[in-house]
């Protein structure tokens, strides 16, 4: 993604979040330029990939609450119930399904990793909104990824790209943002400024811009505090968000009960997270008017 000729302004070795890989490391750099976070050295993802612990999330109140709040983003964007959407990058269609659900009935999703959802006829059309939650960090070619999604994207249409901020992550205390780094699975982390370069580079320009992650709610059990307090009571591993929930940790840690209440006041200040709306108009805008939104 960036230029390796330039000298990366910082490096540093973090440790994997997944259980089975919990005691390897792996090097990330920083470009000096546009601040964005890179893999050191390419893997073999695939067999990262399996037995992945996000394939096996379920969908309960907490995810709802979390879609509620996606939903909510995409409406207000002009997202209506007669438009079709593509969540490009779907995993097992849990937000495909929540949208349908609402009376979406124009959402449909792709994702070349999960049987039911790899359907190459789906990407010979184009929508109104492109949707796509925590993929284009996932790629080894962000560029070729974004135009692909950019493709997708009727004229007048929305592009949605939620995906982890390079410029919010403190990568000398990796253990606060262990699951935004999520290596080896996370190749390229872009900050907000490379993001919104890409759009303008397509085509696309960006009108909403949102820091606050989507995985943060004022309801009990729901906030982002509670739930890296809950991660990091059993290893900051990514497996115990899915796993059946350890509820002697609360007798261990007490502050958990806490949080669990009162953890989304007030909302968390990290922005290592970002949500960026684009739309695509005529041509990309020199200076592109972003509407701020922090929840």
């Amino acid at each position: 993604m960036c230029d390796r000729a330039a000298p990366p302004l910082e490096r540093a070795s973090v440790r994997c979040n997944v259980r089975r890989h919990q005691d390897r490391r792996f090097g990330l750099w920083r470009c000096a330029l546009c601040r964005s976070l890179n893999a050191e050295v390419p893997v073999d993802l695939p067999a990262f990939y399996q037995g992945y612990p996000i394939r096996g999330q379920g969908v309960d109140l907490m995810l709802r609450i979390f879609f509620r709040r996606l939903e909510r983003r995409l409406t207000r964007a002009g997202f209506s119930k007669n438009q079709r959407l593509l969540d490009y990058g779907c995993n097992t269609g849990h937000f495909v399904r929540y949208l349908r659900g609402r009376g979406f009935a124009g959402a449909v999703g792709y994702d070349p990793y999960v049987p039911e959802f790899d359907r190459a006829e789906v990407l010979k059309e184009t929508y109104d909104v492109v949707f796509s939650s925590d993929v284009l960090e996932h790629d080894e070619d962000p560029r070729g990824h974004f135009a692909r999604l950019v493709d997708r994207v009727a004229r007048g249409g929305l592009l949605v790209v939620q995906t982890p901020n390079a410029a919010g992550i403190d990568l000398s205390r990796p253990e606060d943002h262990l699951h935004q780094i999520h290596v080896p699975y996370h190749r390229h982390i872009l900050s907000v400024d490379a993001l919104i370069a890409l759009g303008n580079n397509h085509g696309v320009r960006p009108t909403r811009l949102y820091t606050r992650w989507y995985m943060d709610s004022p309801w009990p059990g729901c906030s982002r505090r509670f739930i890296e307090a809950w991660l990091k009571a059993q290893g900051n591993l990514i497996d115990a968000a899915y796993e059946p929930p350890a509820w002697s940790l609360f007798f261990r840690h007490p502050t958990l009960l806490w949080l669990l209440l009162f953890g989304g006041f007030p909302p968390s200040r990290k922005s290592d997270h970002m949500m960026v709306i684009f739309r695509k108009g005529p041509g990309p805008s020199p200076s592109p008017a972003i509407a701020f939104r922090p929840s």
